[in-house]
């Protein structure tokens, strides 16, 4: 067995038991007068706690990586659960958010995972700040484990009022469509450019640097597409009636998508610009200079104001 399959493996048990501890729980409690979402926060949560051990036994923060799409596939069955009421706003984003799921965690292992101890680049280089490793977990649990995980259960909120909704399909489901399916769609063919870009690099041994296709739009596409596909489910939940009358309901309801926009624009981009930078030095300047945009793919709009003017 290679070590990317033993990895998978080892993967597949602890995500397994992570899951089946929090349903258990969930089930066990689910009779106390507390309510649906606080049973489903607790419960999830300690998976959360089980994926965290096993990244301290293995000494790698990559075993959390798949958490972000596990969760918000498993969310979405809860929510479908809790409710069982089959519509076909219902059934279109249980498939739209399983062909993303099932997309994203396909393409992190067939291009990240190498070994079960391999990490991402970005906790390494938190390992070499957060010293010593006691001070490295401890930070990490808050800020690798805990955060996305809070971002990702009200990120998955406006999920519940969709599959409870019996309200008839509307203009708003459209536009709650075409943002989601593009953020899908774009996030799909960005990873696609950019993975066909590192094997010709490879295969060429150059540098690698992905400045065509979407790339030639923004740096960051594939973020672009990741940020829509929150909003996108935003906009379902908002489509279906969830009502913003009540002050904290409105506020977990924007934690979601708006919590990925800022991991995503102030924390992740940064790092990789940094990263890109220090690897890359002139050849990303010169990317910078011809791509001057993020995250919004509107590089040619820019050229062509550039042309009118010029």
């Amino acid at each position: 067995m290679s070590k990317k399959s033993e990895a998978i493996l080892i993967h597949i048990i602890i995500y397994g038991s992570a899951i089946a501890a929090s349903y258990g729980i969930f089930s066990f409690i689910s009779n106390d007068s507390q309510s649906y979402f606080t049973n489903l926060f607790l419960s999830n949560l300690i998976g959360c706690l089980i994926i965290y051990i096993n990244c301290i036994v293995f000494d790698s923060f990559s075993i959390n990586d798949p958490n972000w799409t596990i969760q918000t596939f498993i969310y979405s069955l809860y929510h479908q659960n809790q409710t069982k009421i089959y519509t076909t706003r219902a059934f279109l984003v249980l498939f739209l958010v399983s062909i993303w799921c099932i997309r994203l965690t396909y393409n992190l292992y067939s291009t990240a995972v190498e070994h079960i101890s391999h990490e991402d680049w970005r906790f390494s280089d938190l390992r070499l700040k957060w010293r010593p490793k006691l001070v490295y977990f401890i930070f990490g649990f808050f800020g690798i484990i805990l955060i996305p995980y809070v971002i990702t259960f009200f990120g998955c909120l406006p999920l519940y009022y969709v599959f409870t909704s019996s309200k008839p399909l509307n203009y708003m489901d459209i536009f709650a469509y075409l943002t989601l399916s593009s953020g899908i769609l774009i996030e799909s063919i960005a990873d696609y450019q950019l993975s066909n870009e590192f094997k010709k690099a490879e295969k060429e041994k150059r540098i690698r640097l992905m400045d065509k296709g979407l790339w030639s739009q923004c740096r960051h596409p594939n973020y672009f597409g990741e940020i829509l596909f929150w909003f996108g489910m935003f906009l379902f939940g908002w489509s279906s009636g969830a009502s913003f009358n009540d002050t904290t309901n409105l506020i977990a309801f924007i934690l979601g998508p708006f919590g990925v926009f800022f991991l995503i624009y102030f924390i992740s981009l940064p790092l990789m610009e940094e990263r890109q930078l220090m690897r890359k030095k002139e050849l990303y300047r010169e990317y910078i200079k011809k791509v001057p945009f993020k995250i919004l793919p509107i590089n040619f709009i820019s050229k062509k104001i550039q042309n009118l003017i010029n």
